[in-house]
């Protein structure tokens, strides 16, 4: 799956497990949003901090057809 920041050159792909890391994102809010062929999850928002780190889970639901 595709984890992207809705309006940024941020994203990552997911490994083989579903972890991913979105590194050098600078503090703010943001909108994460997931693409998979099969798959479909909700918008999350999400707060990056000044410093540390932030972890946001989807959960995948088979797409409607």
């Amino acid at each position: 799956a595709f984890v992207v920041a809705v309006q940024t050159p941020y994203f990552a792909v997911t490994d083989k497990e579903g972890n991913y890391i979105i590194k050098d994102v600078p503090p703010g809010k943001y909108t994460l949003n997931v693409w998979h062929e099969k798959r479909q999850a909700e918008p999350q928002e999400v707060e990056v901090p000044e410093k540390g780190e932030v972890t946001v889970n989807f959960e995948l639901s088979k797409r409607r057809k």
